[in-house]
């Protein structure tokens, strides 16, 4: 009596949800609607929802019953779509024949069926998946509102793990066997970056020179657009940049006709390394020219960047930097001073940063279109406040640099080679779980993603914070650590985290108790017509806006070879913050403050302290100095020291934790590290770092395993020294079919030479060190 009870709930359930969704789609077309699918890429369909009660089945490992079929429950759009991501034949199946016994519209059903096929062409183009899709009638001409057939679809779609030519042997497959036409290449740029912009050169030289070859079997090669008519790169630069022979040699050999130089004024040369250039000369004859004139429409980045931005992404965001002051803007900026410097020492550099407020919004809804606006507000007007005469130049984006949802926006960077481009990212990721289960649960971090968002060329600013009641804090195996946000792009190479204090009447500095701990340092909030600006999306984007005044003043150029680079500008923001006598919000004390490894102050609340613009703009006037007249120090020059973990076998100390061990092999001063640990899913311990013989300090690791530290700014390295990690639980056994990694660490270094250096011994009194305490 239970089982037929429960068996005529399931029906009657079955049977509402049919009745709703029937009485939806009645709404929303006609028998004779012939329109285009309403589809929407990313903002159409809700994310994947496996595990809804509607969808359950679909997900289960099981063939659904013959009476589950009976059934012939009809269910909502995404449930299609699910079924087909799991291929589950029989799921379709019984969705097909709802749609039959309840009589839905056949246009209902067409739209529904190709819906769910335009979402898989653009998100997961799998060959299966795709022929799954049209055997049950979905139309392989359908097109979304925007025009774009599934050739379009595919070839702009971001696939987990892969780049985007590998989505072409799909592209002629369809050709071949359905007919499916190639017009769409002849549009202005779709070939070219479709192709192009992902390739990881040279090692997948040959699959380019395949796909050309394919595409000169359809077309006449020439006539399709092989470069972008805004920034003028083309496949020549994109050779050059990958150091890729075998496609210099195709492009002589088939006698394609390249500009070597691209609208900014950059030859090929300028894309090339040292040793690729030399290539160029010896085997291509190629040889480099006078620099021709800049078009006057693109003579700064500022204006390069909003002209190609304008042009192709539908989410840029139009600002006027007069808006930011239609209520008291003295009073609302007033925390940030314009900076004082000598012209005669610092010359003009004829450098104009760029800073980019990228957001990437799912809906339009106004609370997120009001996020982007006032985060560009407190970077408009804090750029104005320190002095900056482009402070109009500020550009707003809903895109994510480096990441899936940020084409335009990432494909610029990528491609970016002189200009100094800043950007500030507001957006976390979004949390609602205890942070135990949030650790445990996410899978390890993908190395490909991490290389595609260093390959961008940008400074990141992060905020870090404002989860509402979420406590990242936790311990693992004993061992107490914050978590960081996860995802690949959060750790780029130039990422700054950026933690938030207020300035009160009585000049007391409080730090927000919505910031997280160990910044790499906190900026203050601005006000919003009288009002202070609650949240680190606001501290964030004002100390990018100081980091692109100081770069406008001080910046390296070629009229300017004294200058600094990023890394200057970071460690003298660090070195001259203030570390003492801030108050914490969380506990209304003043917050301890430590001398980490190289002797300079911090505190875990906010790092190295709350920024000082014109004190680091101070340090940074001693640095060119010392650069231009002591001949031991040399212009900083950064790099990137990568340890694989995969190549050391880890061993077990008394306390049976794995300890991995690297011996430094150059002199260097650390600026930050960045390190990937990869635990199996539900199993996962924590990680420490030991330098030399000084105690080990816990990483931040991220529920992805990976974290970005600023504690360890400023250790020099000395050729032979140690630097250990050590694990509390194996990490992850990789096989050669694994994207994945073991795990790494990346030591940012500048060399000993570096006024770097200098500046570190003059600020700090070398005291001695104390380990920081465990949040």
């Amino acid at each position: 009596m239970v089982d037929k009870n429960k068996s005529m709930t399931n029906l009657a359930l079955g049977a509402l949800i049919l009745a709703c969704a029937a009485s939806w789609y009645a709404g929303t077309a006609h028998e004779e609607d012939k329109s285009p699918v309403d589809f929407v890429p990313i903002t159409g369909l809700p994310a994947p929802n496996f595990m809804s009660a509607e969808c359950v089945y679909v997900a289960s490992e099981r063939d659904l019953t013959k009476e589950e079929l009976d059934q012939g429950t009809i269910l909502p759009a995404p449930c299609y779509r699910d079924a087909l991501y799991f291929g589950r034949e029989n799921a379709i199946i019984s969705i097909e024949r709802g749609f039959r016994l309840n009589k839905v519209s056949p246009e209902v059903a067409r739209k529904t069926r190709d819906t769910a096929f335009l979402y898989m062409a653009e998100t997961y183009p799998r060959r299966r998946v795709l022929d799954l899709g049209l055997s049950y009638g979905a139309d392989i001409n359908a097109r979304d509102k925007s025009g774009r057939g599934v050739e379009e679809l595919i070839i702009k779609s971001d696939v987990v793990g892969q780049n985007r030519i590998d989505q072409w042997d799909l592209l002629f497959y369809l050709h071949e066997n359905h007919g499916r036409r190639f017009d769409f290449l002849e549009k202005e740029g779709t070939f070219f970056w479709s192709l192009l912009s992902e390739a990881d050169l040279p090692r997948e030289e040959d699959k380019i020179i395949k796909v050309l070859d394919e595409v000169r079997t359809i077309f006449d090669l020439h006539s399709v657009v092989l470069e972008d008519s805004v920034s003028g790169l083309n496949l020549l630069h994109i050779a050059a940049r990958g150091g890729s022979i075998k496609l210099m040699e195709y492009i002589h050999d088939n006698k394609l006709a390249l500009d070597p130089w691209d609208h900014r004024g950059s030859h090929v040369f300028d894309y090339a390394s040292p040793s690729f250039r030399k290539t160029l000369v010896e085997n291509f004859g190629m040889k480099k020219p006078e620099r021709p004139p800049r078009s006057p429409a693109l003579m700064t980045s500022g204006e390069f960047m909003r002209a190609y931005l304008e042009k192709n992404s539908k989410r840029y965001v139009p600002l006027r930097g007069e808006d930011v002051w239609h209520a008291e803007p003295e009073s609302d900026f007033s925390m940030y001073k314009q900076i004082r410097y000598d012209h005669n020492v610092i010359p003009d550099n004829g450098i104009n940063p760029s800073l980019v407020i990228a957001e990437y919004v799912a809906y339009e809804a106004a609370e997120e279109i009001w996020h982007i606006h006032n985060t560009s507000r407190a970077a408009l007007g804090t750029s104005r406040a320190l002095g900056s005469k482009t402070w109009q130049d500020v550009i707003a984006v809903k895109e994510n640099p480096g990441s899936f949802y940020g084409e335009a926006l990432t494909t610029i960077l990528k491609f970016n080679r002189n200009d100094y481009v800043i950007v500030s990212n507001s957006i976390y990721e979004d949390v609602n779980k205890k942070s135990s289960k949030i650790y445990q649960a996410r899978d390890s971090f993908f190395p490909n993603f991490l290389g595609r968002t260093d390959v961008t060329q940008f400074i990141y600013y992060k905020s870090v914070g404002n989860m509402g009641e979420f406590d990242p804090c936790l311990s693992v195996d004993n061992i107490s650590f914050c978590m960081q946000d996860g995802g690949e792009i959060f750790h780029h190479i130039n990422t700054v985290t950026v933690g938030a204090a207020r300035l009160e009447k009585n000049k007391n500095m409080v730090i927000e108790g919505y910031s997280y701990t160990h910044p790499t340092f906190c900026a203050l909030l601005p006000y919003n017509h009288g009002w202070l600006y609650h949240g680190t999306s606001f501290s964030a984007p004002a100390a990018a806006a100081v980091e692109e005044r100081l770069a406008d003043i001080f910046a390296r150029s070629a009229s300017f070879p004294e200058g600094v680079v990023h890394e200057d500008i970071l460690m003298a923001l660090m070195l001259t913050a203030k570390s003492e006598n801030l108050i914490d919000e969380k506990t209304d004390h003043i917050v301890p403050v430590y001398r980490n490894v190289a002797g300079i102050k911090m505190n875990d609340r906010c790092g190295a302290g709350v920024i000082h613009e014109q004190k680091a703009a101070d340090l940074l006037s001693k640095m060119v100095k010392w650069t231009r007249h002591d001949p031991a120090i040399f212009p900083t020059q950064g790099e990137t020291v990568r340890i694989d973990l995969n190549h050391y076998r880890g061993k077990k100390n008394q306390d049976g934790r794995t300890e991995y061990t690297y011996k430094v092999e150059q002199d260097g001063i650390l600026t930050q590290i960045r390190a990937g640990v990869s635990f199996p899913t539900k199993k996962k311990g924590a990680a420490l770092i030991q330098i030399g013989d000084r105690p080990a300090i816990p990483l931040d690791l991220s529920a992805s395993g990976l974290t970005t530290e600023f504690r360890f700014a400023g250790h020099a390295f000395k050729k032979g020294d140690s630097i250990k990690l050590i694990v509390t639980q194996p990490m992850k056994e990789m096989h050669w079919w694994d994207k994945q990694s073991t795990g790494f660490i990346d030591l940012r270094m500048v060399q000993p030479e570096s006024p770097i250096s200098r500046a570190i011994q003059e600020i700090t009194d070398q005291k001695g060190y104390a380990a920081p305490k465990s949040p």
